[in-house]
Formats: C-alpha cells, sequence, structure tokens
C-alpha cells in the first residue's frame, strides 16, 4: 500500500438508542471489522428517548456527512411504529430493532430465558457479562465471534452483514 491517506472503501453510521446500546455495538465493532479493511464504522449515542428520536437523529447525523449506509439500533417498547418504519425507509436508515429491548434480544441470543420487566432483564444480563453494560469489553466473554456468527436473531444477523466487508 502507497503512503498517504488511507481511505475507506464503504462508510457506515450506526446510531443506537443508549449507552448500552453503543457498548454492544462498539463491541460487535471490535469483533467483526479490522483496522483497514475498507469499513469506516462511526457509532454514535442518540441517548434514549424511543425509536422515533434514534430515527430522527440518524436522519440529522446523515444529512450532516456522506455515508455509504445509515442504521439505527433500537428498542421497539418506545415509539415504534409503522410511521417510524416508513420514516426510516424514506430516509435509507436500516432499522435494528431489538423486540422488545437490547437486553431480551441478547439473552435470546445465548438461549437463556427473556421473560420479566425491564430492569430484571437488565440485571440478568448483567450477571452473564460480569460487567458493566455500558462498557464494550464487558461483552467480549459472552459474545465472542462465534456466538454471534451462529445467532438466529434477525437483529443481530443484520449488524453482522453491516460490519462484514465483502471481499471482491
Amino acid at each position: 500500500m502507497a503512503k498517504g491517506k488511507w481511505k475507506a472503501q464503504r462508510t457506515l453510521l450506526i446510531v443506537g438508542e443508549g449507552a448500552h446500546d453503543v457498548a454492544f455495538l462498539k463491541h460487535a465493532k471490535s469483533v467483526f471489522v479490522t483496522r483497514g479493511c475498507g469499513l469506516a464504522v462511526q457509532i454514535k449515542n442518540a441517548n434514549g428517548r424511543g425509536a422515533l428520536h434514534v430515527i430522527n437523529y440518524a436522519i440529522s447525523l446523515s444529512n450532516n456527512a456522506n455515508y455509504d449506509t445509515v442504521a439505527a439500533l433500537f428498542d421497539t417498547d418506545e415509539g415504534w411504529s409503522e410511521a417510524v418504519a416508513t420514516l426510516a425507509r424514506r430516509n435509507d436508515i436500516t432499522t435494528l430493532k431489538s423486540d422488545s429491548c437490547l437486553e431480551t434480544m441478547l439473552l435470546r441470543a445465548l438461549n437463556l430465558e427473556c421473560k420479566g420487566t425491564s430492569s430484571a432483564l437488565k440485571k440478568r444480563l448483567a450477571k452473564q457479562i460480569n460487567g458493566d453494560a455500558r462498557e464494550p469489553e464487558s461483552y467480549a466473554r459472552c459474545f465472542t465471534r462465534h456466538v454471534l456468527k451462529k445467532t438466529k436473531e434477525p437483529t443481530l444477523l443484520a449488524l453482522i452483514e453491516l460490519l462484514s466487508v465483502k471481499q471482491k
């Protein structure tokens, strides 16, 4: 490779609904995206407030910079509707829906029970990851490349597809 500035072949923006979403996205990025692979990934935090806010924040960010792909990871328990889905489609935003919340999806990916309140699910996941759910490193023990690749969770499969660099 010639000396000079490295240029990404593809750019990806992923907006996470909150701190836990962003931490998991950063972990997934560290697992699937290697330096110099041709994919530049930027992860932003919408700081909560539901699906509509996450989609609007992704639209706002994508209007200010040119990304090849824009995606949003959010829970479907607040603000998700057909109108929001239409808004995302109209603005070419890939929706990564955590049904009903991130913790439910991640517990299902580990084949663990995912019933109970949001608070109970957060505690159950925290025990599994043995760390702070706001830190990307906390997900490394449970969510290895192997575990993520063999999941049947549609949202995680879509995320892996976004983070994968296609070989030509």
